[in-house]
């Protein structure tokens, strides 16, 4: 697989991000499904699996984008959809 340059990484992140946000949600609505929380705790679980997920894909996305930037993303890129199973071909979402 060849990346070439800073443009192949907004997709890859794009499809890294869309991939965590489904499974996020996926268990999430597991979890409310098996568990009744009040609307407020709700809200509170939302905002905190989301800021987890944002904060478990901080590192690899800063430097996928730092690497992108220095035309040096390959490796990264490549990295990322081996180790998150994205296909390099779907369209991102979002």
């Amino acid at each position: 697989m060849r990346w070439s340059g800073g443009r192949e990484a907004a997709p890859v992140i794009a499809r890294l991000h869309a991939a965590a946000e489904q499974i996020r949600d996926d268990e999430l609505e597991r979890f409310l499904r098996r568990n009744e929380l009040t609307g407020v705790d709700r809200d509170a679980l939302e905002a905190f699996t989301r800021s987890l997920v944002s904060k478990l894909l901080m590192s690899p996305t800063v430097e996928a984008r730092r690497a992108a930037e220095a035309g040096d993303a390959s490796d990264e890129l490549t990295a990322l959809a081996r180790l998150f199973a994205l296909d390099p071909d779907a369209p991102p979402e979002g």
